[in-house]
């Protein structure tokens, strides 16, 4: 359970690197429609259409995002190679207990890296970090 979780968020984190280092959240989604419809500027997915791309303040959020889900990467890691080193059949109950805790940060994780997709909603950005993390005002 736990190996499901880490990858889930090495998934996601590279999913999100790699739309960073692209500048393009869509990762070529939105140009391959523009090519298709270069005459109709209005279209949905087209690069004219703010809606698909990350504003200054929009990019000013994603690096603690990111930072966020490269610490619970590295977190599940660490908890995943200690589970495996350290874990003993007479623990049963502490090792359900960390399997637990862990299965609540691949779905944080998800909801927070689908957040900060254009259009983003800063507030909705906010509150997915806030309940991730257990602190308040992000």
């Amino acid at each position: 359970m736990l190996t499901k979780n880490v990858d889930l968020v090495k998934d996601a984190h590279e999913e999100m690197e790699r739309a960073v280092e692209e500048c393009d959240p869509y990762c070529g989604l939105s140009n391959d429609i523009a090519e298709e419809n270069s005459e109709q500027d209005h279209v949905l997915g087209c690069p004219n259409n703010q809606d698909s791309y990350w504003s200054e303040e929009d990019q000013e959020l994603i690096s603690p995002c990111l930072a966020l889900v490269r610490a619970s990467k590295a977190c599940l890691t660490k908890i995943q190679v200690a589970v495996a080193e350290n874990g003993k059949k007479d623990q049963v109950a502490q090792l359900d207990d960390i399997v637990d805790i862990s299965d609540e940060i691949s779905p944080s994780v998800d909801d927070l890296a689908l957040s900060i997709y254009p259009p983003m909603c800063h507030r909705t950005v906010s509150i997915n970090v806030s309940t991730y993390t257990g602190r308040p005002n992000w």
